[in-house]
């Protein structure tokens, strides 16, 4: 559990560092004021396999972690299959999938919208955003779920907040449209969203740690009368 924690914890950490130097490997042309994220992983883009990485590390972490740390740190919780379930589609498997299935053209380069959408991985990669949708209301669900464990009562306002964060830079990133801020609202809210599955993350190794020193407190041998 400890070391599933730890992946979920350092995809994080790489997910957010990659999309960091990921702009600064971009040309002139592409603008992270403006652009989408994506199109720094599409056909064609600079560097476009240093983007599929991090996206593919930090994808395959948050399952790994969602499984085999947050499920079993929650259990005897009802609720807690449907918080792993929750994480996996939509932070982890968003993520990774994106790794495979890239838009075909960078709007950067006089791409428009419809050109960018004609091959079917780059379909795939369009019908995946609809997975931010269900992770708006992802951290509202897993917070309920940690109000039932003693052990998280204390992460679900935490949770809570992250979310209403996360569902406002949501909408207004929609609001924005492909207008200048749409770069940096896209990055808050992967921001966000890295730094609450963090949480969740660094919450599951402070359990573990709690786990594993109390049993050597039970067995440290008692004074002598």
């Amino acid at each position: 559990m400890r070391a599933a924690a730890m992946a979920g914890l350092l995809g994080q950490i790489v997910l957010t560092l990659g999309w960091l130097i990921a702009g600064w490997l971009q040309d002139d042309a592409y603008s992270i004021a403006r652009h989408d994220m994506s199109d720094m992983a599409a056909i064609g883009a600079p560097h476009a396999w240093f983007v599929q990485l991090y996206l593919g590390i930090c994808g395959a972490a948050t399952i790994v972690f969602a499984w085999l740390a947050l499920r079993p740190a929650l259990t005897g919780v009802r609720g807690r299959t449907q918080a792993a379930v929750l994480l996996t589609i939509t932070w982890g498997a968003g993520n990774l999938s994106d790794a495979f299935f890239r838009i075909d053209c960078r709007i950067a380069d006089g791409c428009t919208p419809e050109q960018q959408i004609q091959t079917w991985p780059a379909t795939i990669h369009s019908s995946t955003t609809l997975l931010l949708l269900v992770f708006a209301v992802t951290p509202y669900v897993v917070a309920r779920c940690l109000r039932r464990s003693p052990q998280w009562a204390r992460l679900a306002r935490p949770s809570v907040l992250f979310g209403v964060a996360i569902d406002v830079v949501l909408v207004a990133a929609i609001a924005i449209g492909d207008q200048w801020g749409n770069g940096y609202a896209q990055r808050l809210l992967i921001l966000l969203g890295a730094g609450w599955t963090a949480l969740l993350a660094a919450w599951v190794l402070r359990i573990a740690t709690l786990q594993n020193s109390a049993p050597a407190a039970d067995n440290a041998p008692s004074a002598p009368a």
